[in-house]
């Protein structure tokens, strides 16, 4: 019996090659489209889940209300893990680290850098389950000035011998020892690294804050014992709060709080800022179901245009005693048998896009890793529900036929099997402009982004990077040097780069009651020229002679009613017109503001535009020199600059970039949501069209006979053609302005996340229904064309 179904179904599929490969294609791309998307949806939600303790373990969020507005952040100071851990019961282990930063490492005569540079406890091992692959477990990062590194690390760093015992120098500091070696981070870990340094270390560091005010820049977690009681904590964190830094910050108008974030929040759903994007899974899940469903829609369409040249083999076999029942199940098992050989294919395109799509999502996704294993049982199953939901109306159709009217050549067809085709034909019109539409609004949305005006020019400015301890010194030199490279325009000194955030602070601010939060940054006086930042009151650094003079920005002084948004001075009680300049602001020592800026964006388009204070001479010293090159000549003056400091600083790794690739990095994300959503867009377009060409030949040869009739009466195949193309068109027309609803509310909710937007493009929508209109045109026409320009006397014969 199962040789026969084989027999007979792999005959339909050779007789039929045409619509079998339009069939087997159709499913195969929407399988694989799914099959993609399932696999990145499901390692985004497996974040974190391999931890032995990750129902207990939970990370420490500052909470802040006041004057600095509200918020949580989850980098704390250093002081609050082991005062929750001695003072509140319940918590077997804190564990505090720092996010993984650049660095490099110095043995002999070779450097080594690495972007996953963190400090972490000894407990790091106690809390979390990375694996140790040599080295004493209870003693790793125990001792200051010893560290621990990946074996991806080891393997490159020390080719030969073996690195426990070694010593390296960390960024020109200090020496430190390795003591052990440890797996890599697996791929859905949000926790990375490469090297740990023992959080004790920074201890010896000078300037660093370590206490609870200040130092905002730690990761602290808690591992909870078993029996860890809530409400008892409740009770005690609001005092341990007052008498810790509460009592500190009143006079500053600001409160903190303490909430704890369970493991599994983090990854996703964080309240400080999560690192995945739970919108963007579901987008992304609904276009994996979009496109399996056109996928089906279009197998069931093409079955059922193809079941017309089976309707004598159904009534056969009905005559020699089958019943509906074992018609359907015969239909579903080789609509089943489709998908397999379509799940086979699917595979092999799996397999050939997965480097561009790993690209895009930025995971090292594989269908044979250990991890998914789910994936083959996953897949089956998504194979036997697309068979059942592609093979169930054909099956059904065929199955419920009489055999008289089969045999005697012909029958006609219900009309609801033609409102049943055409709703599927919406349906998939529907989502191929939902996808197209998207597409063209993210787009829209990121040149928008990426041609708004920053109120500064970071065209042909070259950012480097002091990396050590002896650049940071001898930064002088070094700009002084490349200032005098042929390609250079100007060079000027900066703490951070005002592009993707900078750091905040708390200021006194003259005429103003309580510390006011600023975001801040400290630059040397030819800042102005290198980023062309306009001063639109007094003047800048370089023409004041006073040392602790400071700058603002417009933003700044609109809030403390010093100039109106016009950027022209207000006049205050004492009928001063300085719109701020001459005013104080208190940190450490007096400053006096010596002039104001025009706006800047100092952060992303995610973030409004925030007061910002400019300072001179850093704490901690600067961290990059910003080179503006002539015009075009970017990559001249960083490779000329790279060899400047190869004399300069040749135990220093060297890293410069254009300023342009951090704005490009901060869109990241929206890029490949829109090469996503353009992949998929033309995926579904492909598998609409090919689900109208077999809606097209399936009606068309239904009416044949009538077609046959008109021409024979003297109707022209022009008007013919026309008229099947017009029955068409509408419906297609009829998908478009179904969906905009949809593709309103979707797209709007996604642009709402950002503070610079540009207003729902509706207008989008006529493009996408032109092409939709002429793909829907091409494929009728040739459908209809067959059929008129066939012999009318076949099409009305009757056997």
């Amino acid at each position: 019996m199962f040789r026969h179904f084989l027999k007979t179904t792999f005959s339909n599929l050779k007789r039929n090659p045409v619509y079998s490969f339009i069939n087997i294609a159709g499913l195969a791309v929407g399988l694989a489209a799914a099959m993609l998307i399932l696999l990145h949806v499901v390692n985004e939600y497996s974040y974190d889940r391999f931890h032995k303790n990750r129902d207990r373990l939970v990370r420490v969020l500052f909470t802040f209300s006041g004057s600095m507005g509200s918020g949580f952040s989850n980098t704390i100071t250093a002081a609050v893990g082991p005062t929750l851990w001695s003072e509140i019961p319940g918590i077997d282990h804190f564990v505090r680290f720092t996010w993984p930063s650049d660095g490099y490492m110095v043995r002999n005569d070779s450097v080594w850098q690495t972007d996953g540079l963190c400090y972490a406890d000894s407990t790091f091992f106690d809390c979390f389950s990375f694996p140790v692959l040599e080295g004493d477990r209870k003693q790793l990062l125990r001792d200051p000035f010893t560290m621990v590194i990946t074996r991806s690390l080891a393997d490159a760093f020390f080719k030969e011998g073996n690195p426990i015992g070694q010593t390296v120098k960390i960024d020109g500091k200090y020496n430190v020892t390795i003591t052990g070696i440890v797996a890599d981070p697996p791929e859905n870990s949000h926790i990375r690294y490469k090297a740990l340094i023992s959080f004790s270390t920074l201890y010896h560091e000078q300037g660093r804050y370590m206490d609870w005010n200040g130092g905002n820049q730690y990761i602290t977690w808690l591992m909870l014992s078993p029996h860890y009681d809530q409400a008892k904590t409740d009770q005690l964190l609001p005092d341990l709060l007052r008498r810790h830094i509460n009592d500190r910050l009143k006079q500053a108008g600001v409160q903190l709080n303490m909430v704890f974030e369970p493991m599994s929040d983090v990854y996703l759903y964080s309240r400080s800022g999560a690192e995945g994007n739970p919108f963007m899974l579901k987008i992304l899940t609904s276009i994996a179901l979009f496109v399996l469903l056109l996928a089906c829609f279009n197998y069931a369409n093409l079955s059922t245009a193809r079941a017309m040249r089976r309707f004598r083999e159904t009534g056969i076999r009905k005559m020699s005693g089958a019943t509906g029942f074992s018609l359907i199940r015969f239909y579903m098992a080789e609509a089943l048998l489709t998908t397999l050989i379509a799940w086979f294919i699917a595979l092999i395109l799996i397999e050939l896009v997965q480097p561009w799509f790993n690209g895009l999502v930025g995971h090292d996704l594989g269908l044979w890793k250990s991890q998914v294993w789910w994936f083959v049982p996953a897949s089956l199953l998504i194979v036997v529900l697309t068979a059942s939901i592609s093979g169930l109306y054909p099956s059904v159709f065929l199955a419920r036929l009489k055999p008289a009217d089969v045999l005697k050549g012909g029958f006609k067809p219900a009309r609801n099997r033609f409102t049943l085709s055409n709703a599927l034909l919406v349906i998939q019109f529907g989502l191929s402009a939902s996808l197209m539409t998207a597409t063209l609004i993210v787009g829209k949305q990121l040149d928008y982004g990426t041609g708004l005006s920053r109120g500064y020019n970071i065209n042909n400015v070259v950012a480097v990077e002091l990396t050590g301890e002896q650049s940071r010194k001898s930064y002088a030199e070094a700009k002084a040097t490349f200032s005098q490279m042929a390609a250079t325009v100007s060079v000027a000194a900066i703490s951070e780069i005002p592009v993707d955030g900078v750091s905040q602070n708390g200021y006194n601010i003259q005429d103003y009651p309580q510390v006011k939060i600023l975001n801040s940054i400290e630059t040397d006086p030819d800042f102005f020229k290198v980023m062309k930042v306009p001063v639109i009151a007094g003047t800048d650094f370089e023409h004041s002679s006073q040392s602790h003079g400071v700058m603002i920005n417009q933003k700044l002084a609109e809030e403390m009613g010093w100039m109106d948004a016009d950027g022209q001075p207000v006049k205050g009680s004492d009928g001063n017109l300085s719109g701020g300049v001459g005013k104080v602001i208190v940190r450490d020592t007096i400053h006096r503001i010596i002039g104001i800026t025009a706006n800047f964006h100092h952060g992303t388009l995610y973030e409004a535009m925030s007061p910002l204070i400019i300072a001179r001479k850093p704490y901690t010293g600067y961290n990059f020199l910003l080179i503006r090159a002539a015009e075009g000549q970017v990559g001249r003056v960083i490779s000329e600059a790279g060899e400047v400091w190869q004399r300069l600083f040749p135990d220093e790794p060297f890293v410069a970039y254009p300023v342009t690739s951090i704005v490009e990095q901060g869109f990241r994300s929206e890029r490949n949501l829109q090469l996503l959503l353009n992949a998929f867009a033309w995926l579904a377009l492909f598998i609409a069209a090919l689900g109208l060409a077999g809606l097209a030949s399936y009606q068309t040869r239904q009416r044949q006979r009538g077609t046959g009739l008109r021409l024979i009466l003297g109707a022209s195949p022009s008007s013919l053609v026309l008229r099947d193309a017009f029955r068409f068109l509408k419906l297609v027309v009829l998908a478009d302005v179904l969906v905009l609803p949809f593709i309103w509310w979707a797209m709007d909710a996604w642009l709402g996340g950002f503070v610079y937007r540009i207003p729902f493009p509706w207008w989008l929508t006529v493009p996408v229904l032109l092409v939709l209109l002429f793909l829907g045109l091409a494929a009728i026409i040739v459908q209809v064309v067959k059929t008129v320009s066939a012999n009318p006397v076949d099409a009305i014969r009757y056997e």
